[in-house]
């Protein structure tokens, strides 16, 4: 499966995960991407004066998840389109995340029943949803789980989470480890979260977690996902840094792309600067 850690900290949201992706503890491939940016835009009625649409909601919200890859993506593509095309109808005075989310459970249960009835797919999955709520004017956190009730019928279920600065949730088969780290500690610096999951990445007692960390946060209510620069010893026995970017080490000889005409231009945080300086 994998570890998804995510925290609130002075009153931001922060998603982190590995990027294994794996059939069984000795297939696996480090290119998974769990923690994406979905862009969501919502008309208001169309004046029926102009025939003009005003937006009235334009932000990026976020998900990590763990579990089916398949199902993550499939969810992720079907919904992407959805909330691109949302419109409010005239008779609704207000709308709120929830409502959002109430959307992304529809698409969620009709993902999940054509997966187990047509392609006989077990669609085991668990996420979070994350975004800006106008009704509560802040960023709030959802947990979505998929409940089987028995062997054809199954309930989608979302409950708030990271209601309050300095809580935090792990999901996927890494979440007990995580914690037993994480409840030991008195104090928990900023990125001490990104430590233990890059602790547990490395944990060979725990194959179904790996590779290089991902991360995003919200800021000014949009969620954006970033790089999180590493450091490797090279063949000198010195440190040097890296730039993983999803699971692919950007800037690597044989990833340069300057010779095409472009730069990978991505954003990248520096969470294990204490480690090498």
């Amino acid at each position: 499966m994998t570890l998804c850690l995510s925290w609130k900290r002075n009153n931001t949201i922060h998603f982190s995960s590995d990027s294994r992706v794996s059939t069984d503890e000795e297939s696996y491939a480090d290119i998974g991407i769990k923690v994406m940016e979905i862009p969501v835009i919502i008309n208001g009625p169309r004046d029926f004066n102009t025939g003009i649409e005003r937006t009235v909601y334009n932000y990026k919200i976020g998900i990590s998840y763990c579990g089916s890859t398949v199902t993550a993506h499939l969810l992720k593509e079907t919904i992407s389109e959805v909330l691109l095309n949302l419109q409010v109808l005239p008779d609704s005075d207000s709308f709120s995340f929830e409502g959002i989310c109430n959307v992304v459970k529809l698409f969620f249960e009709r993902t999940a029943e054509e997966l187990i009835n047509g392609a006989d797919l077990e669609p085991d999955i668990e996420f979070l949803l994350g975004g800006y709520c106008p009704q509560h004017q802040e960023v709030l956190v959802y947990k979505f789980d998929l409940i089987e009730i028995d062997n054809v019928s199954f309930e989608v279920i979302f409950d708030r989470v990271l209601e309050e600065n300095e809580e935090y949730i792990a999901l996927g088969s890494g979440a007990g480890n995580a914690e037993n780290i994480l409840n030991t500690l008195e104090e928990i610096p900023d990125n001490k979260y990104l430590k233990v999951l890059k602790q547990i990445c490395k944990d060979e007692n725990v194959p179904s977690v790996g590779g290089f960390l991902q991360y995003g946060k919200f800021q000014n209510n949009n969620f954006k996902v970033y790089g999180v620069q590493d450091y490797i010893q090279n063949d000198n026995g010195g440190l040097e840094f890296i730039y993983p970017f999803r699971g692919t080490i950007l800037y690597e000889n044989d990833l340069n792309i300057r010779d095409l005409g472009f730069h990978i231009a991505a954003n990248f945080i520096q969470p294990f600067e204490d480690e090498v300086f």
